[in-house]
């Protein structure tokens, strides 16, 4: 018997009952971290392409890759819909292609292409049949207890675009104060982490805080 855990937020998305149509014994938990679980090592994440593109820009991507791959030792994020239609409404597709990388070197989160929630379905039940087939049974990791200021330290750096954890440790060992990486020189922050990376950090650490989203970055 194959089994998934899915979060309570995911009843009505339709794909717990593809799962049950398909042999798979679905139990809905309040999650902390992911949309499914399938072992006690694989997440998944569920996103829309627009959310993906949107998520990309206001920065919860790499927040939740950073949470994901914190927890659990194998993540994946899966995209519904037309990713290629939607990359055409971009000022700068090269920045979505940009993310992809970032997701699986920096933080080790695979991102899978699904054409519905049907094929969603499919590759959630064919996930957790790999595992479970291997043995591994199904634990339910809860966020990480930030219990000490370098927890803190390496969350607040992780977490921006691109980063991740082994980024932020040597962000940190460089600047010793996450005040120290804000307010790093642009070249300094180049050295460490790249060009592109540096500008959008910068540009998110610089930007006024606005109410409603930039929606200009999609159009």
């Amino acid at each position: 018997m194959v089994v998934v855990i899915a979060d309570n937020r995911e009843r009505s998305s339709g794909i717990p009952e593809l799962l049950t149509s398909m042999g798979v014994t679905v139990v809905f938990k309040q999650l902390d971290v992911s949309d499914y679980i399938i072992s006690n090592r694989v997440a998944i994440e569920r996103k829309s392409a627009l959310d993906f593109i949107s998520s990309i820009f206001d920065g919860r991507l790499f927040n939740q890759a950073f949470r994901l791959s914190d927890v659990y030792e194998q993540s994946i994020i899966i995209v519904e819909n037309e990713l290629i239609k939607l990359e055409s409404l971009i000022k700068n597709p090269q920045i979505v292609r940009g993310a992809l990388i970032s997701l699986a070197i920096d933080y080790g989160v695979t991102v899978i292409f699904s054409q519905s929630i049907n094929e969603t379905a499919e590759f959630i039940k064919l996930a957790a049949e790999h595992e479970q087939k291997a043995g591994r049974k199904i634990i339910i990791h809860h966020k990480p207890k930030l219990s000490t200021i370098k927890d803190w330290q390496i969350y607040i750096i992780g977490s921006l675009p691109g980063i991740g954890p082994k980024l932020a440790e040597k962000l940190l060992s460089k600047f010793t104060t996450v005040r120290g990486v804000f307010q790093a020189k642009p070249s300094e922050l180049e050295a460490i982490i790249g060009e592109e990376r540096a500008k959008k950090i910068l540009e998110i650490i610089n930007a006024p805080f606005k109410q409603k989203t930039d929606e200009s970055l999609l159009n």
